[in-house]
């Protein structure tokens, strides 16, 4: 057998080294690249270096991060970012501006990892492990260490451990690390059959203290796409295309940057959705000067032209492009972007008094609101020419635009979410917000999942400048239905009647200032935050607890392709049922060294051996058997209040082991001294010196060794039976004990198989019972038999059952009940006195 798991063992390393080599083999080359003053062909992707110039084919995979220095491509990320949706890249352009990778120059770049559709030139900027996909495959195959309290307490109790149990604990130890290992693996095969893929083992049993979990809104909260909701224009909403104002429909129309590839439109969802609902219809452009072109829904007007295209970025919250007109050869320009930039761009004159009313009521019904601004250049070649346009920066496109209306998505929840966020709450786990949307939108979105309570007050903090230009973050209630928002003057920071809320400026300030920390705890809802402010935020929460963040990532621990929130209550639910279910082993394996430790000190002071048959039994049947039926617990349905310790020298943990191993103990050692007290035992004591001792394997064919393997072999399924109860965190789980038939039947084969209740064939004839027609070998034993007396096995039945009741008075009742309740009292009153 040891050949044969060796052979394996050797086959599967050289098959594992084989595949690596293989796999370092494998380079792709390239179709030509520029160096040295020419192009060369057939060169390997491995040669690469930054400067280089390379040309790259239609349908490859970038070998390296790269900017664009010619033409247009339509790129798939998803093996970076996680989004399926393939988007536009365009060439580096001819201006004076600085190239950011990471910032506004985003759209002009390849990564590595990444498939193109179009043929492209490219200058290579980053190789190998510095490219993005480098860095992703290096936080996967190096994750981040993560400091858990059961890591720190663990090899403590270790150490605590060897020194009580000594050689007797080695097999324990061995033991408790395969019982993890199992009770990881078979939670990891539960939650694929959930559709949550784990890359993390270890990971599992963290999961179980998690008590934050932050979600982003769009996508995780609510559905994946957004439903178009209309224009606003001068104080009506309008729906149909054809009745809205000529020039806030062009600018719906054409300011993204959505592009068809086949059949299928490419683009920002949010700008797919608008273009879809103005009925536009992309068509191929006339001239090589423009960008794409446009043909409105009404057969009587011309298409529409796009002449320079500002992609959106996050540093400014804005996207913006200059398009001419066919019909009126007239250039104009639209700006769309969050109702806060727009208003912060746009010429006060072109403000309606209720821009911020409108606004803020749009957002608080739940409404993704973006505003757009505009204004005309003028008649081309008349006024204005391409070229002039196309030399224009950013700043100078965009400034003096003027307001032309809103542009309304309605957000809606996905259909579990309320549920799950109930049942998260349940659980005891603190549910936040953190979305890069407004905050009204926000504040709505909490409101309807009950992530913020009815009937709660919400206190949003936002930045302001005052005309002294210091910044201080002025706090308002937030009003429903749009309302004016009344500022407030002292936060009275009361969980049960108050949420607090706040921008991601305000976040920023707070962070810079060291002041984060008085309001983190008590804001639920973190609004207009950038990628970074979302990490920062993620962050602060895990240095106050365990914290789970729900949104699209490749390098997450935990990933689904079922993207509701249930999934983080079933992650949560089978990371609570993991950790209480390496506690339930880690404690039986205490158990049982202990056990093991007393019976074999017994055995040794009476000189007696067990059976081979109980050896056999114990450390083939009972330890693996016991210990890989307390993983099939399965979790419970609902989460509960609390979460199970992951302290394994806690008070619970030592209090439980110590009292049941003081038990079991002192039922043994009151086993023995009862034994001792029966009539029908003071003339049959043990004698080594009237047995062949040299028949070792039988020195249990005795009275002590009887009653001392029953006692301690129902002790080890009660041990199995007192951790496996079910909690909250687990559903109980249930053993029939059939060793019941050894104690209270006649002599049988079963029984005989052990030695236990039995005897030679001649005795037990003699004794009055049938004879046998099994074989027996003769008892080493004066007495020749161990059967005990009708009435004394139903005794000792009794006496097992009072040791397991016993044992579950002290861990169900006096632990789980009287100790917990007191605990958690002492608790709650002390989070009174520190809020």
């Amino acid at each position: 057998m040891g050949l044969v798991q060796t052979s394996i063992i050797l086959i599967s390393a050289c098959i594992r080294v084989f595949l690596r080599l293989k796999a370092e083999q494998r380079v792709k080359i390239m179709a030509e690249y520029y160096r040295d003053g020419h192009w060369q062909a057939d060169i390997s992707s491995t040669d690469l270096v930054p400067g280089d110039i390379f040309q790259i084919e239609e349908g490859s995979q970038v070998p390296c991060d790269a900017v664009i220095l010619s033409g247009t491509v339509v790129v798939n990320e998803s093996g970076l970012t996680g989004e399926a949706m393939p988007i536009r890249k365009f060439c580096f352009p001819d201006d004076d501006g600085l190239y950011e990778m990471e910032g506004t120059r985003q759209s002009n770049t390849i990564f590595a990892g990444t498939f193109v559709s179009q043929r492209v030139y490219g200058l290579v900027l980053r190789t190998v492990i510095a490219t993005e996909k480098g860095k992703l495959v290096r936080k996967i195959l190096f994750p981040s260490s993560v400091s858990f309290i059961f890591d720190e307490h663990i090899k403590m109790a270790i150490c605590i451990l060897l020194l009580w149990g000594g050689i007797t604990f080695g097999f324990t130890l061995y033991l408790m690390g395969r019982a993890f290992t199992i009770n990881q693996s078979v939670c990891a095969a539960r939650l694929r059959k959930k559709q949550i893929t784990c890359i993390d083992l270890t990971r599992i049993n963290l999961a179980g203290k998690v008590n934050i979990f932050c979600f982003d809104k769009t996508g995780t909260l609510t559905r994946e796409g957004l439903e178009f909701f209309g224009s606003w224009y001068k104080g009506e909403r309008v729906q149909e295309p054809l009745k809205m104002d000529p020039v806030l429909a062009m600018g719906i129309a054409t300011c993204h940057a959505v592009t068809k590839v086949g059949e299928e439109f490419i683009g920002n969802p949010v700008d797919i959705e608008s273009f879809h609902a103005m009925h536009w219809e992309p068509v191929p452009s006339c001239c090589l000067d423009y960008l794409d072109s446009f043909m409105p829904p009404n057969p009587d007007l011309k298409p529409v032209h796009v002449i320079i295209r500002c992609e959106f970025v996050h540093a400014f919250a804005s996207q913006s492009v200059a398009v001419l007109d066919s019909g009126s050869q007239d250039v104009h320009v639209f700006l769309k972007g969050s109702f806060e930039k727009v208003k912060s761009v746009s010429s006060e004159a072109s403000l309606p008094v209720d821009y911020d009313t409108v606004a803020s009521g749009y957002a608080q019904q739940g409404c993704y609101v973006l505003a757009l601004a505009h204004k005309n250049l003028g008649e081309l070649d008349k006024d204005i020419t391409i070229a002039d346009v196309k030399q224009m920066s950013r700043e100078t496109l965009e400034d003096g635009c003027e307001f032309v209306g809103f542009i309304l998505f309605r957000n809606m929840l996905k259909d579990d979410t309320k549920e799950a966020i109930s049942q998260l709450k349940q659980g005891d786990v603190r549910t936040v917000m953190v979305t890069g949307d407004t905050a009204l939108t926000g504040i709505s979105i909490a409101t309807q999942c009950k992530m913020i309570e009815p009937g709660k007050k919400v206190i949003l903090g936002d930045l302001i400048q005052q005309e002294n230009h210091q910044q201080i973050i002025v706090w308002r209630e937030v009003v429903e239905n749009g309302g004016q928002q009344q500022e407030v003057r002292e936060i009275d920071i009361d969980s049960k009647t108050t949420e607090l809320a706040m921008t991601g400026q305000a976040f920023e300030y707070l962070v810079f200032h060291n002041r984060i920390d008085e309001y983190l705890l008590f804001t639920r809802v973190f609004a207009r935050m950038t990628p970074s402010h979302k990490v920062t935020c993620v962050q602060l929460h895990m240095e106050k607890g365990v914290t789970g963040y729900a949104e699209a990532s490749m390098v997450s621990p935990f990933s689904t392709g079922n993207r509701t929130i249930m999934q983080c209550v079933e992650l949560l639910k089978q990371g609570r049922a993991a950790l209480a279910t390496s506690f339930a082993n880690y404690r039986f394996l205490i158990f049982y060294g202990e056990i093991m430790c007393a019976w074999e000190l017994t055995m040794f002071y009476f000189s007696v051996i067990a059976p081979q048959s109980i050896w056999i039994t114990i450390d083939g049947f009972i330890t693996i058997s016991m210990t890989f039926a307390i993983t099939q617990a399965k979790p419970g349905n609902r989460l509960s209040p609390a979460r199970p310790t992951a302290k394994p020298l806690g008070i619970y943990t030592l209090a439980s082991c110590c009292g049941v191993i003081f038990i079991n103990f002192l039922f043994a050692m009151t086993s023995i001294i009862w034994l001792f007290q029966q009539d029908w035992f003071i003339c049959n004591e043990f004698d080594s010196t009237s047995i062949d001792t040299a028949k070792w394997w039988l020195l249990g064919d005795n009275y002590e060794s009887e009653i001392i393997i029953l006692v301690v072999l129902f002790q080890f399924f009660n041990s199995a039976a007192i951790v496996n109860f079910g909690t909250s965190f687990r559903q109980s789980w249930w053993r029939n004990y059939v060793l019941v038939f050894l104690i209270l039947a006649d002599p049988n084969p079963y029984s005989c198989m052990f030695r236990i209740n039995c005897g030679s064939r001649d005795t037990l004839v003699a004794l009055g019972y049938p004879e046998p027609s099994w074989e027996i070998p003769v008892y080493n034993s004066p007495v020749g038999h161990n059967v005990l007396p009708k009435y004394f096995r139903w005794e000792l039945w009794a006496f097992v059952m009072g040791n397991c009741l016993a044992n579950i008075l002290w861990e169900r009742v006096i632990l789980l009940w009287v100790v917990k309740s007191w605990v958690s009292k002492r608790r709650e009153k002390y989070i009174k006195e520190l809020l």
